[in-house]
């Protein structure tokens, strides 16, 4: 059941940004929030640093688990009453992460975790997790604000509908209004004609997600553009920007040149990847914002 928001830990301060975001997402699901530390087995002695192999292991754990308990209270600060699990592993963080993915409803990762460039290349934690995590992936850049709309951008991709599934059920549960992009690129076309075009396909694709989530304040928009140069235009005022990638396995939608890559490397606000198959669950309760 995916009853969890889950962290990866590491040693470095973007990690304590992504606690603090995933405490708050936590305490609004009533869901708890679980912090992992995957550290590597030794897999032969250190002679020259006079270590045995055991040694080296204890080390490894004493410091994961300090790590966590640093985490701890980075999440306890940020949300007094969180419910917090914590868990040390052994393994390859990407192996541990995707099995830990299986229970949780939300996974998050500081972009600082990503990779040494902060993006999403082949072998990255976030890679791994953004393919073939069984949950939606929110990489989250610097001081996460609470307040601003969050941002999403609808197209006619195979993941549309799951990607506004996603945003719709996270502006409920916050409370906050959601901005819905849509761009369109046609050069040497009527232009007037084309925007009428697209903003009346937008309202035709919103207006099943009106029905279902009544309360959301939805101010849909028709911008002439790229996605990624819009939505990060956009996104200064946001407080989250929800895209969608193209489905388990399919790496081409992630490398460099697409929007996901471009966002989760300069968005000015947290991102959520939400894969085309994945399930995203309703939250029916009231908002906590």
């Amino acid at each position: 059941m995916a009853d969890q928001v889950l962290v990866g830990v590491d040693g470095t301060a973007s990690a304590l940004d992504a606690v603090r975001w995933a405490a708050r997402e936590a305490a609004r699901r009533a869901v708890p929030l679980r912090l992992v530390h995957a550290c590597w087995a030794a897999g032969h002695d250190f002679p020259e640093l006079e270590l045995t192999d055991a040694r080296v292991r204890a080390e490894m754990r004493r410091y994961g688990a300090e790590l966590l308990g640093r985490a701890g209270e980075a999440a306890v600060e940020a949300r007094r009453g969180v419910r917090l699990e914590t868990e040390l592993r052994v393994g390859d963080p990407r192996v541990v992460l995707l099995d830990e993915c299986r229970r949780a409803g939300l996974a998050v990762l500081g972009a600082g975790q990503l990779s040494a460039a902060g993006g999403l290349l082949v072998g990255s934690i976030g890679l791994t997790l953004a393919i073939h995590g069984r949950c939606p992936l929110v990489v989250v850049r610097g001081a996460a604000a609470e307040r601003g709309p969050m941002l999403v951008g609808a197209d006619v991709s195979p993941s549309a509908a799951t990607v506004l599934a996603f945003a719709f059920a996270e502006a409920a549960l916050t409370g906050a209004p959601l901005t819905v992009v849509r761009t369109w690129e046609q050069f040497l076309a009527d232009t007037a004609t084309v925007h009428e075009e697209e903003r009346r396909a937008l309202a035709e694709q919103l207006l099943p997600w009106r029905e279902k989530f009544p309360t959301v304040e939805v101010d849909p928009l028709v911008v002439r553009g790229k996605p990624g140069p819009v939505l990060l235009e956009f996104g200064k005022h946001a407080r989250l920007i929800v895209v969608g990638s193209r489905g388990h396995g399919e790496v081409t939608g992630l490398l460099l040149g697409s929007t996901s890559q471009r966002l989760a490397r300069h968005a000015p606000c947290p991102v959520a990847i939400v894969r085309a198959d994945l399930n995203v669950p309703a939250f029916s309760r009231s908002p906590v914002v």
